[in-house]
């Protein structure tokens, strides 16, 4: 699918209720708040990585990596080199670091779009240096070391050997180490596991320094650690969930204040009123006891809202919660509106985000539905539209994976 920009100027007002019933609204004066009050909490010279991986944790990578970057993050993160490509086609020039494991036929790419690798293999530095030398180039990679999380990285213990072969192979230049801690969003309040994971980054890097191996960029704390244990903050810090407005658990330090940045909408599709005994959606889970309105909202599980948490959920509409009931389907969920108050068809739904007084946030969709709130922003379909605001106006909206800009009168 393709955006289409309003062919006339329009005033926001008027544009904004010409945008899609149904859409994802991203706040990016939100997320440039949310950047400054984590770099305002950083040591001088303190570094900030900003993860955009899975499209911008559902919000849009090209769009969170270009507005972050400008905010004054240094440096974005991925986890796939399409990811990394998808931000070069798009004009982002900055710093961007693949997390995730990289095929050795991927080499020849990240060499041309100057991408940063994350090396934790042999037969990925070989191409790597390879590719560069043929390029007459200069390929700078980080080295993920595995402290303890048993994923990906070089364990501790051959960190030394990998780097002497790495020293051998022309054309690459180390830049970053790295790890990743496994448990710094739990609820042990002393965090021993990470402390024990940090001290033993601590300690090789201390080692490595004695044996001449030397990285300008240290980098340990994500956004938990950031939050909670600010004397791990090295050199950069890489932060996902907290720019995008959530703290990543309930374990973890308030200390900063964070601003979410997306809220879903949508519309009441049709309203009817039913007798009791009438069932309701798939299976005939819910059968109204009374003579009930219920409310059809064009938002379902393949548009992100999970399927169970329609036993818990609601949305809202005019600030007043309005129950889920029956099964959440993959285009659309059903409400009750009876105890709601007057309704008609075409009125705003609020999946997430504000409404009024009330709010409904991605921590309590993903507590109806067991789960975290990374998923829940993540999972958004990439069908619902993307509209950035900036100001309360709408700058910009994407359709599938096409943006384009939205053009206002009166600015």
């Amino acid at each position: 699918m393709t955006a289409v920009a309003p062919r006339k100027r329009a005033g926001a007002r008027g544009l904004m209720q010409a945008l899609p019933a149904t859409r994802a609204e991203i706040d990016l004066d939100a997320l440039r708040s949310n950047v400054a009050a984590i770099r305002g909490s950083l040591e001088p010279g303190v570094q900030l990585l900003v993860v955009v991986k899975a499209d911008g944790y559902g919000h849009g990578a090209i769009q969170v990596g270009r507005t972050a970057l400008e905010a004054g993050a240094s440096h974005l993160a991925v986890y796939t080199v399409p990811e990394a490509l998808s931000l070069r086609n798009a004009g982002i020039a900055g710093p961007v670091l693949v997390l995730g494991p990289i095929d050795p036929s991927q080499a020849e790419a990240c060499v041309t779009a100057g991408i940063t690798p994350a090396i934790a293999s042999m037969q990925l530095a070989r191409a790597l240096s390879q590719r560069a030398v043929e390029a007459g180039m200069t390929v700078t990679y980080h080295l993920e070391v595995d402290t303890g999380l048993t994923r990906y990285g070089i364990l501790v213990g051959e960190v030394g050997t990998f780097l002497k072969a790495l020293k051998t192979l022309p054309g690459l230049k180390p830049e970053g180490i790295f790890t990743h801690y496994a448990s710094a969003d739990e609820p042990d309040p002393s965090k021993a596991l990470t402390w024990q994971q940090f001290e033993l980054f601590r300690a090789l890097l201390g080692a490595l320094e004695e044996h001449g191996f030397h990285f300008s960029l240290r980098h340990a704390a994500a956004s938990a650690a950031m939050l909670h244990c600010p004397a791990m903050d090295l050199d950069m810090v890489r932060c996902g969930i907290s720019v995008y407005g959530y703290y990543p658990s309930a374990h973890v330090s308030r200390r900063i204040n964070l601003q979410p940045v997306m809220s879903l909408k949508s519309a009441l599709a049709r309203v009817r009123t039913f007798e009791a005994g009438t069932g309701v959606s798939y299976g005939h889970e819910f059968v109204t006891s009374r003579r009930t309105i219920i409310g059809l909202v064009p938002f379902g599980y393949a548009d992100g809202f999970p399927r169970c948490a329609g036993k818990h959920g609601h949305v809202l509409i005019a600030g007043r919660p309005a129950k889920i009931v029956g099964r959440v389907a993959m285009d659309q969920l059903m409400v009750d509106l009876t105890d709601v108050g007057p309704v008609a068809e075409g009125d705003e739904v609020v999946i997430l985000g504000r409404s009024g007084e009330s709010r409904i946030t991605a921590d309590d969709i993903a507590g109806w539905a067991g789960s975290i709130s990374y998923e829940v922003l993540a999972g958004i379909g990439v069908r619902v539209p993307r509209v950035y605001l900036s100001a309360g106006r709408p700058v910009a909206i994407r359709h599938g994976m096409s943006m384009k800009p939205i053009e206002l009168s009166g600015r």
